[in-house]
């Protein structure tokens, strides 16, 4: 008991079964790349759930435009400020997904993934190489393309746009990691 009324108890969250789901992988010695492989299965189903979303229009496309247009206005040598945008935008393809098993599942595997990703970003601005404005432009365009399918309901197209966007950033992240192996 604490001196002010005792003990207090914090219902779960995703930020809390993201960290005990690292610390599973992580003592399985898991690596990064089977990460990403399940992101990259799982991801785009859920990017195809908020195509289909009914109250998709008032949801999650406002909230992806939004994130776009600041994605847009990131400067362009603000690389960690580019991969938290990033990150944002597609937290918000899971939580418009509509079920709330993808939510809390997928969302604990993005947070996970998004360590890593922000790690490549401060590990290349450090270094000085990429990402490049190019691997930018593509992304903006990329995550623009995923939200027009997700706006007009069209859930093959939004999951044929969300694998190929992470097939393409993934492998760029994982020619970069300082360590194979899950972190948290």
């Amino acid at each position: 008991r604490g001196n002010v009324g005792g003990a207090q108890v914090h219902a779960p969250t995703p930020e809390n079964a993201a960290r005990t789901l690292g610390l599973v992988l992580q003592a399985r010695q898991v690596e990064v790349d089977d990460l990403a492989a399940a992101l990259a299965v799982i991801e785009p189903a859920c990017a195809a759930h908020c195509a289909m979303n009914p109250d998709r229009h008032d949801v999650v496309v406002p909230q992806l435009h939004d994130l776009n247009r600041e994605a847009r206005a990131v400067p362009i040598d603000d690389y960690v400020g580019a991969a938290r945008v990033a990150a944002e935008f597609h937290d918000a393809i899971i939580t418009g997904c509509g079920n709330a098993t993808l939510m809390i599942v997928v969302g604990a595997l993005e947070r996970l993934w998004s360590l890593h990703e922000r790690a490549w970003a401060d590990f290349s601005l450090a270094i000085g190489s990429e990402p490049t404005p190019g691997l930018r432009d593509n992304v903006l365009g990329a995550h623009e393309a995923i939200t027009d399918a997700i706006e007009s309901g069209d859930a093959v197209r939004a999951h044929q746009l969300a694998a190929t966007h992470l097939a393409t950033t993934q492998a760029k992240v994982l020619d970069h990691q300082i360590s194979q192996r899950i972190y948290i």
